[in-house]
């Protein structure tokens, strides 16, 4: 059994640690200086990206219940705006059939159709961070 774990500790490390690709660097950087920040801080570039950041994330961990209980004090229209900002106008209007009929299955249709849309709103933000990369890093 000690032969077994001494193998184990005595393989070798590869030479070279895979780097993160500069995309990567990018999202990593954003959500460092952007996403933790008091949003009334923020330029209008680094708000569409930080409230788009907040409901994708919440959106994978609660779906719409979970997004409205955290968020209840959120501009829904304003989040809807930067859906739009962002070239994402069908999650856009899938936010607002959320907010008209959402409760009345518990947000299960909205949260299906969010999940199940390509690209995914990631995707879609990630591309926006990428071609703002400027602005949001003033």
């Amino acid at each position: 059994m000690l032969k077994y774990f001494k193998s184990l500790y005595s393989k070798k490390v590869p030479a070279e640690i895979p780097s993160l690709s500069p995309e990567a660097i990018i999202w990593n950087k954003f959500i460092e200086t952007v996403c933790y920040k008091d949003i009334s801080n923020l330029t209008a570039i680094q708000r569409t990206a930080f409230l788009v950041f907040w409901y994708d994330a919440e959106m994978g961990s609660g779906g719409h219940s979970g997004y409205f209980d955290c968020y209840p004090e959120t501009n829904v229209q304003e989040l809807i705006k930067a859906l739009e900002d962002i070239e994402a106008s069908f999650f856009a209007k899938n936010l607002e059939n959320a907010m008209l009929n959402g409760e009345k299955d518990d947000y299960q249709e909205t949260d299906r159709i969010f999940y199940q849309h390509t690209p995914e709103l990631f995707d879609i933000l990630m591309n926006y961070v990428l071609i703002n990369k400027d602005e949001i890093f003033d």
